[in-house]
């Protein structure tokens, strides 16, 4: 359990689920218009699939990849700084992403305190999905050094298989119980208990929930531009649902 949580700052927002897509301006202005009017905004935490996919850095070559790389960098040279969960779509961003964007980068998760002593502990949210025990395998091996090393350097293959995984993971989907899927209280409860926390916030789900888990409390976020999708550090310390949305729905695809 880390020792020194992140401070959460009055005015720091918290957003989840992008899926950005990188071959899309449009669907990335989004985005970049969105994070262009922070000021002000000490800390943004970003928990999880910023991206559609990410293989690696060769990305950046696509005109909306080097726009929202570059807005992200923008933004923490105005003075946010700004976390980044890995996400499921996402899990490759690593610390030549960190150099070029600015942001930091956690594998798992981030333990914080907001001003009001509230112990906060945030997730992308698909380590909750835990009956879903194929998932949770292909979870790990996506994950491992491996494909960690060799993908970065196979970027076209890597890219056809991240399209393709999308493709298989949709009908797998459709295959599945929802209580297989679905994100558990059980689990949830756990990481509370492990982490020591009052809340967890996490996504994956895309869709709002709160649930209390004894003392303490469970949120999903709406994928981002939903009505609940954003969070923010009020005046009081407490961390609420914002009204600080996108101007207008994404144009890309969320999934």
């Amino acid at each position: 359990m880390a020792s020194s949580p992140l401070q959460l700052e009055v005015g720091s927002l918290v957003i989840a689920d992008l899926h950005l897509a990188i071959m899309e301006p449009e669907d990335v202005r989004y985005f970049v218009d969105w994070l262009a009017g922070l000021d002000g905004v000490p800390q943004l935490l970003i928990l999880g699939d910023l991206f559609d996919y990410w293989v690696g850095m060769a990305q950046a070559r696509f005109e909306a990849t080097s726009q929202a790389v570059a807005a992200l960098a923008a933004r923490v040279a105005q003075g946010t700084g700004i976390e980044i969960i890995l996400g499921n779509r996402d899990f490759l961003l690593d610390a030549r992403f960190e150099r070029l964007s600015g942001c930091r980068i956690h594998e798992e998760g981030i333990l914080a305190r907001t001003p009001d002593g509230t112990r906060v502990y945030f997730l992308h949210g698909d380590q909750l999905c835990t009956l879903d025990h194929r998932y949770q395998r292909m979870r790990r091996v996506l994950r491992s050094g491996p494909v960690r090393w060799i993908a970065p350097r196979l970027p076209g293959l890597a890219e056809m298989a991240a399209r393709r995984l999308r493709k298989v993971s949709k009908r797998e989907l459709a295959k599945k119980e929802d209580f297989v899927v679905d994100q558990q209280e059980e689990a949830a409860a756990s990481w509370v208990a492990r982490m020591d926390a009052d809340l967890l916030v996490c996504g994956h789900a895309h869709s709002y929930r709160e649930v209390p888990l004894g003392q303490a409390r469970w949120v999903v976020l709406d994928a981002f531009g939903g009505q609940k999708s954003v969070l923010e550090v009020f005046p009081g310390g407490e961390l609420g649902v914002s009204s600080r949305l996108p101007a207008s729905p994404p144009n890309g695809q969320r999934g």
